[in-house]
């Protein structure tokens, strides 16, 4: 099947490692713009290709779906972001203004639903090896209700463990450490967050509970050393 116009230029933004928000204004646009664009209900102008392919965009494959010789394949860490993207939101859909939960559930299955098979359309070539198997496996989680149901019991659980691992992992730095707490937490969340890819609100989250905590049992005078979270 081939793929629209609108499809093409979001495959090569995804080729590129933008966000639609940075691919939109390397034209001085907004993501709204990019967002009409990539579903086809109007498309770039001849000065804004212009602009796309000053950036390194294949604009003869978004025009005609012909590339362009020894176009540079990138796309890895931007599929993996929105896989991680999909994740978090299959689990907790972000609501808008006035929306019902199940609005919001609906919206967002039917947004990844409608990004994971666009991906999986993509020239095979700029697919990096082992991550198509990933987007199919979302893609069952989110049309199938039975898996997308254990899908989110497993990932709470995940999360929670991940959430233990980091407190016991920043109790244990914060007693041996004889900075302040409030800095070696900010410190070591920093570190494992972007170890483990944790998302900010988490982060955010953990500092001022943690924090709180530190400030507690852990003084300036380091009497009474922190120990390990259980």
């Amino acid at each position: 099947m081939k793929l629209s116009i609108g499809a093409r230029l979001r495959e090569e933004r995804l080729r590129l490692g933008l966000s639609q928000e940075a691919f939109a204004s390397l034209a001085g646009l907004s993501k709204r713009v990019q967002l009409k664009w990539e579903k086809d209900e109007s498309a770039p102008s001849a000065p804004i290709l212009r602009a796309f392919a000053e950036a390194g965009a294949d604009v003869l494959y978004i025009l005609t779906g012909r590339r362009t010789v020894n176009t540079p394949f990138n796309t890895a860490s931007m599929i993996e972001a929105e896989l991680a993207t999909a994740r978090a939101e299959i689990v907790h859909p972000p609501r808008h203004a006035g929306e019902t939960a199940e609005q919001a559930e609906r919206r967002v299955l039917d947004w990844h639903a409608n990004s994971l098979s666009t991906i999986l359309k993509f020239d095979t070539r700029i697919v990096p090896e082992g991550l198509a198997g990933d987007v199919a496996q979302l893609l069952e989680v989110i049309t199938d209700p039975e898996r997308r149901a254990a899908f989110r019991a497993s990932y709470g659980a995940d999360r929670r463990e991940r959430r233990r691992s980091m407190k016991r992992e920043i109790a244990i730095h914060l007693a041996e450490t004889p900075h302040d707490a409030s800095d070696t937490v900010r410190t070591m969340l920093a570190d494992i967050g972007l170890e483990h890819g944790v998302p900010i609100s988490s982060l955010i989250e953990l500092f001022h509970e943690i924090a709180e905590e530190a400030e507690e049992r852990y003084k300036p005078d380091r009497r009474r050393p922190l120990e390990p979270a259980r």
